[in-house]
Parts: structure tokens; sequence; C-alpha cells
């Protein structure tokens, strides 16, 4: 006989680990108890739990596999604690509810809210369900609120909100940072080099020719970085540049630079710089205040280009196939992509590697349906295609 498969939908959020009524253990006990008791023969329960994850989106590793699931015709029941498990956004947890689940006809039960879809089918099940979507939206949106203002509090008193610190610092017991010693002169050669007159790229392939870590290779050494360490071989001036223009070298304390667009969303946005907080001398300053001075007023001034200027079909989607950077675009007569990390070190597969733009669209037949390209050294490509779902 076939099996009925039950999916237990487990999350907990970084706010919701404070009450151990909601905690993955007490859910997935509740949850397997009722599977268990459910009149129906053959249960099959499978997990699925994002465990740190917001309910604000479905932008969930679990949630996005069950919905997959469910596309599969692998789902029979859906169980969760309550409707502020699966999701705080009413909108996306009323269309789901509501839409993709009787679609597929897949049965969604909320334990403690008494909800189960097969006793409202042909309804949305009242203005008692209805309020209790936007009761857990509207929660989440206070706590977003009280979170942030607890964050700015914070960030006024002079403290990092933050694990991560920059490169030259490190923290002491106490979260203050204090002078990182190992790397700190390499801080001071980029200041030194800059103000001496000598360009960022070749700043960057001196510290590179001399063996020096990368900020993120350091990192990485320390235990402090997940990143692809393989993408991160050289310095790049990139870096440099950012370097020079972080006042944190001069013990000015900077935070508040970047929001978040909304509730939940993980894409933050630059905020104009009266509205960041700055306090002088608030810990050790690498460089002094006057070196650090002398090389913002070296720093050239770059006109702004218009707004189309940067807009091309394939914008964001070439890639080197040897060193995987994206790929410079360069607007001319014959607009080409240019590898661009490795340009000054010609020991590299992918040294001065470039392909003109006509040359890549003749090997592409539909470019809206490309996701990425990777370009190699012999001109050839490779091309991720979009996953497309189509009807009828």
């Amino acid at each position: 006989m076939t099996d009925y498969t039950v999916a237990i939908y487990l999350r907990l959020s970084v706010d919701d680990a404070r009450s151990e009524s909601i905690s993955i253990e007490s859910q997935r006990l509740l949850l397997t108890e009722y599977a268990e008791k459910m009149p129906v023969q053959n249960v099959k329960i499978v997990e699925y739990t994002d465990n740190g994850y917001t309910g604000t989106n479905f932008e969930r590793p679990a949630v996005q596999r069950l919905l997959s699931d469910i596309q599969l015709n692998k789902i029979n029941c859906i169980l969760v604690k309550d409707f502020s498990r699966f999701g705080r956004n009413s909108i996306e947890v009323g269309y789901f509810t509501q839409q993709v689940f009787p679609l597929f006809n897949v049965r969604f039960i909320s334990v403690s809210d008494c909800f189960d879809s097969d006793e409202h089918k042909g309804d949305t099940g009242g203005m008692n369900i209805a309020f209790k979507y936007l009761i857990n939206e509207y929660y989440s949106r206070d706590i977003s609120i009280k979170v942030k203002t607890a964050r700015q509090i914070r960030i006024r008193n002079g403290e990092y909100c933050t694990g991560q610190y920059p490169y030259g610092y490190k923290f002491d017991e106490n979260k203050k940072l204090i002078i990182d010693d190992e790397v700190a002169d390499n801080i001071r050669t980029i200041f030194k080099l800059y103000t001496e007159g000598m360009p960022k790229t070749q700043i960057a392939k001196h510290l590179s020719d001399k063996g020096i870590p990368t900020p993120i290779q350091y990192k990485a050494q320390k235990g402090l970085s997940s990143c692809d360490i393989s993408k991160c071989k050289y310095w790049k001036s990139e870096t440099i540049a950012n370097i020079l223009s972080n006042e944190i070298y001069m013990g000015m304390y900077v935070m508040g630079k970047r929001q978040v667009t909304d509730v939940g969303s993980k894409r933050r946005i630059l905020k104009t710089e009266d509205k960041w907080v700055k306090i002088p001398n608030h810990h050790p300053a690498i460089v002094s205040e006057e070196i650090f001075r002398k090389a913002s007023e070296t720093k050239p001034v770059y006109k702004r280009k218009g707004e189309n200027a940067r807009i091309y079909p394939l914008r964001s989607k070439v890639f080197c196939g040897c060193c995987n950077h994206s790929m410079e675009y360069i607007k001319a007569k014959n607009s080409r992509f240019k590898c661009k990390y490795t340009r000054l070190y010609g020991n590299e597969p992918c040294y001065q590697l470039s392909i003109t733009e006509e040359a890549l669209h003749k090997q592409i037949f539909d470019i809206a349906l490309v996701e990425k390209v990777y370009v190699y050294p012999d001109k050839s490509i490779k091309v991720e295609w979009k996953i497309q779902d189509f009807e009828g």
C-alpha cells in the first residue's frame, strides 16, 4: 500500500530561540506525536528544519526543498506547530495555503491553530485565520523595530555589533578594538607607498609578490572566514582602495553605514554619510590622521558615468573560466570582456584573457536564458542556463 507522506516543518529564528516552548525539539515532539496519531494508514514522516531563519520571507533552504518535493508529488500532508512557523508574511502564507497546496492536493495542518485544510475545502478558514496571518506578520515587524532600536543604541555608545573586525585589528576580551601587530605593518606600508605616489595596482602587485596573505586569506588562516580563498589569491586594487578610504585606521569609529531595505530582507543599501555614526579617537590608530588625510588628498577623482553607460545584455553574467572572477566589460568600438583579476600576473593562464562582445554573442543562441558564461583561454565558453518553467 502506498505511503501517506507527512512533512513536518520546523523553524526557529534567532529571536525565537529565547522561548523553550517553540524550540526545535518541542516542535518535533509535538508534530511527531500528532502525525503518529493521525487516522491514516502507512504514515511516513519526513522532517524539514530551518534553524536560525526568519519567517518574513521564504528564502529558507528547508522550505524550498519542501516546496520542490510538493511539486514532485512526494508530499501528501504538511504539519506545522502554528502558522508563524511556516511564515510571517501574510500574503505569501495565504498564497501557499489557499492556492498552491490545494493545486497539488496537499493537506495543510497547523496544530496550535486548530486548522486543517481538509475541514475548509472551498473556503479560506474565515476571518479568524486571516487575523492570525496579520498578527504573525506585525509581530515580526514589531520585533524587528525593537532589535533595530537596541542596535542603534549600542552603535551610538561606540559598541561593535558585529563579529567581524577590519583587517589590521582584532578584538580583546571585552570586544574592544586593538591593533593586530601581525598585519598592522601591512596597512602602514600601503599608506606609505600610496602617499609616495605608487598606484594602487602596483601596491597590490607589490604585496602579492612578497607573498603577503590577502585579508581573506589571513582571516581563513585564523579560522575566521569561510570564503572561497582560491578567489583571493592576489591583492586587488579595490582592496587597497577600501583600506585607504577606511577612517577606522586613524582611530575613527564608523558604524551604521548600511540599512536593510525591508523586514527580513538580506539586501542592504548604503546610507548617506551624514547618517553614519562616527566617534573620533575611539581606538588605537594604525596611521596618523595626517597620513590618512594625505592619502585622501592623493586619491584621484573619477567622473561619474551616465546611468546607461554600464547597461549591456550580459551584465554580471560573464566570468573567467580559470580564476572564476567576473570579467570586466570594456565599452569601445569593439567592446570586449577582459579578465581584470590577473592582469598583473603573467604566469597565470588567464593573463590578458579577453573576448569580444560580438564573438561571445555568436556562441549563445538566447542571451535572455543565460545564467552565467565562463570564458577560457582558447576562447571556448561554458554556459549555465536559467531553469525555466513552461506551461501548456
